[in-house]
């Protein structure tokens, strides 16, 4: 359930710069959504809502870190963002951040998290090993952005890699 205009309106009167003027902007509208589906919790976090096809700051640098060399040297040949969505049954579903094609056929799908707090990215942790074991015959992915920079990486071979 979205903000009411009136507490969009009593949250800015209580806010400071950046988000007293994001409050405001969208306490006009119904729902206490901005243009692009940022809540005000969101905006006064200093975080936007996620776009569908939107490159975070950490996707980019892992593409930039791990993917980019390997199409370069022809191991993958084909990397898609968020191009494909799993089924995980009850209404669940699940998409990569990264969906790779390598050279000898098997796919890859990577998730990566930035440098935030672990409890934030329990449920998308959760969804990716579901889905890996949903689909055991792809490469699964998961880096986990490091404070001091670079990533730590994890990774569930495909079935046929694992001697089944």
């Amino acid at each position: 359930m979205g903000l009411s205009r009136n507490d969009l309106k009593i949250a800015a009167m209580h806010a400071s710069g950046a988000t007293r003027a994001a409050l405001e902007s969208i306490a006009g509208g119904e729902t206490g959504k901005a243009s692009d589906g940022s809540t005000a919790k969101q905006l006064a976090n200093g975080r936007r809502a996620h776009k569908r096809g939107d490159v975070s700051g950490a996707e980019a640098r892992y593409f930039d870190a791990h993917l980019a060399a390997s199409v370069i040297f022809g191991e993958l040949t084909e990397v898609l963002h968020e191009s494909e969505r799993f089924n995980l049954g009850h209404g669940a579903s699940y998409s990569p951040d990264w969906n790779a094609l390598r050279s000898d056929g098997v796919k890859e799908h990577h998730e990566v998290k930035g440098k935030g707090p672990p409890d934030r990215d329990r449920d998308s942790r959760n969804r990716w090993k579901w889905a890996a074991t949903l689909n055991p015959d792809d490469r699964w992915i998961y880096a986990k952005e490091q404070a001091g920079g670079g990533f730590k990486v994890e990774t569930i071979e495909p079935r046929t890699r694992r001697g089944e």
